[in-house]
């Protein structure tokens, strides 16, 4: 089995805390109850989170969630940079990302669209920082899936469009209507709205 970096610090808690929940001091205790806290949020979480060593950037952790949306196992994933899975193949290199990290203390991707191990094309905002974990520096980055909510706002935004230019049709059908005597059906147009909305459910 492939101990993450959470689990091997959770380890070397109990080794020098004696190996057991009633010894060690009243921080050792406290440690170790925040990292077994940590360990339950990681492996809960329904947002993918890897953890990556500072130095090279490499896989030391990834939650279930990740392995799931992906479609990669554990082993898979651990020991790899971002870049050298195949989802994140378009993102900018292991070397750029780490500079920017060392710069800036975090990296954000609000709207990266990966490809999935079955070809499935998800969209996913991806964000890295730097923190402390035991005595040792780590990025975590957390990636949410967006695909849903990106789908909501394209129609919602090609709905408020349609409903613009319903308004606008209304407006001028109005006037050329007192013009000619005649007035304009509002059926054709509301069928134009509705076919546009079924064309963009089934991109």
């Amino acid at each position: 089995m492939c101990l993450g970096l959470i689990d091997q610090i959770i380890m070397s808690a109990d080794h020098k805390s004696g190996n057991g929940a009633s010894c060690g001091t009243p921080t050792e205790k406290a440690l170790r109850a925040s990292e077994l806290s940590y360990r339950r949020l990681f492996e809960a979480a329904q947002d993918g989170i890897l953890i990556l060593e500072l130095g090279t950037g490499r896989i030391t952790d990834v939650n279930p969630f990740l392995s799931k949306l992906l479609g990669f196992s554990h082993s898979e994933m651990m020991g790899r940079t971002v870049g050298e899975l195949s989802p994140f193949k378009d993102i900018e290199s292991n070397k750029v990302m780490l500079e920017r990290l060392q710069r800036d203390g975090y990296v954000r991707y609000e709207d990266l669209p990966l490809k999935t191990s079955d070809g499935r094309h998800i969209a996913v905002e991806f964000v890295s920082n730097v923190y402390q974990a035991g005595d040792k520096e780590v990025i975590q980055c957390n990636i949410r899936d967006i695909t849903e909510r990106k789908k909501s706002d394209q129609q919602l935004r090609l709905l408020n469009t349609c409903v613009a230019n319903l308004n606008d049709k209304g407006h001028n059908g109005s006037a050329n209507g007192h013009q000619n005597g005649a007035a304009t059906s509002p059926s054709s147009d509301s069928d134009v709205v509705e076919g546009e909305l079924v064309e963009e459910e089934k991109r």
